[in-house]
This record gives C-alpha cells, structure tokens and sequence, in this order.
C-alpha cells in the first residue's frame, strides 16, 4: 500500500512541474541557437563514428560483428573489432577500423581507461594538441572523417575560424553567443 502512494505522489509530483513548463515556457539562458554550437551541446557528436562508417560502406559490418554495448563498457567492443578485423570485407573499411583503434590507443594512453566510446574518443581528439597526436591516428580515414570533419560541419556562415598571435585555432562565437 505504501508503494502504491509513493508511486501517486510521484506521478502528481511530475505532472504538476510539467504543467508549470508548458504554462511559463522553457526558457534558454542564451539565444536558441547558440547553445548547440559548442561541442558539450552538440547532439550530432553522438554516434557519429557510425555515421562516417557509413561512408566508407561499412556500418553494416561493424554492426554485424561487434554490437556496441547498450551499458556503456566498451572495452569489450574494441576487442572485438581487433579480433574480427580479417572479416571485414572492403579495405576502405579495415582501414577506418584501423584508425579508430590507434586513435583509441592514443586516447587511452593519453587520458586513460574512462571514457571509452567512439563520441567520447572523438571528444578526446577534438581537445587534444594535433601534434601530440600519433600519425597512425592523425593520418587515419577515421580521424580525417570523424575530428576534421566535425570542424567542418561547425563552420556556419558568420562563424569560423582564426589564427591568434601563438597560432592555435580558435572556434569564433556569433555576436549573440557571448558567454556570460
């Protein structure tokens, strides 16, 4: 019985604050537009890899062989496709997988074990030195798809990228993006 009111009090809890929402709005801190360009915001980053996996034609094989985990470990999936990589079938496909695994070496060695998915193997490249990075990786199909291509995909008319005096790149916010 006492289950059973906890569960009431829950469901009225939850439906009054969503009423609240949809009477006063959902308002942003900062101008709708803004707040998916930097990359902790951005909802493309996620998956990604898959995507770009796609265009060398060789999602489907990833997929086939090594599922990615729903619980968020992916040591195991990395193993797997190190163990599987004769079976896949198009060079172009054996070559991206092979530069997604330097890349994850790289990452690993360079922040550790934590974050262990492609997205957050990708955000790991995105925030690291290129020069620091190794050639297997820096030069891989993967890396050129997945980081560089992420960059392109950001660059928006009015948006773009400058040099300062030091030389390291600089992502350049809209007027009305100022963070606060």
């Amino acid at each position: 019985m006492r289950f059973v009111f906890v569960l009431l009090v829950l469901f009225l809890a939850c439906s009054v604050s969503a009423e609240e929402v949809v009477k006063r709005g959902y308002k942003h801190k900062e101008p709708h537009n803004c707040h998916h360009q930097s990359f902790g915001h951005h909802r493309h980053v996620r998956r990604e890899e898959l995507r770009d996996a796609t265009e060398v034609g060789c999602r489907g094989e990833i997929t086939r062989y090594c599922q990615p985990p729903v619980n968020g470990f992916y040591e195991d999936w990395w193993k797997c496709l190190s163990d599987n990589m004769d079976r896949f079938r198009t060079p172009d496909c054996q070559t991206h997988i092979n530069g997604m695994i330097a890349c994850r070496n790289f990452a690993v060695s360079s922040y550790g074990p934590g974050e262990q998915s492609p997205d957050g193997l990708v955000k790991h490249l995105l925030h690291s030195e290129k020069e620091s990075i190794p050639s297997e990786c820096r030069n891989s199909r993967f890396y050129k798809d997945a980081v560089v291509g992420y960059h392109r995909r950001q660059q928006r008319p009015g948006m773009g990228e400058f040099f300062t005096a030091a030389g390291e790149e600089e992502r350049r916010q809209p007027d009305n993006c100022v963070k606060k």
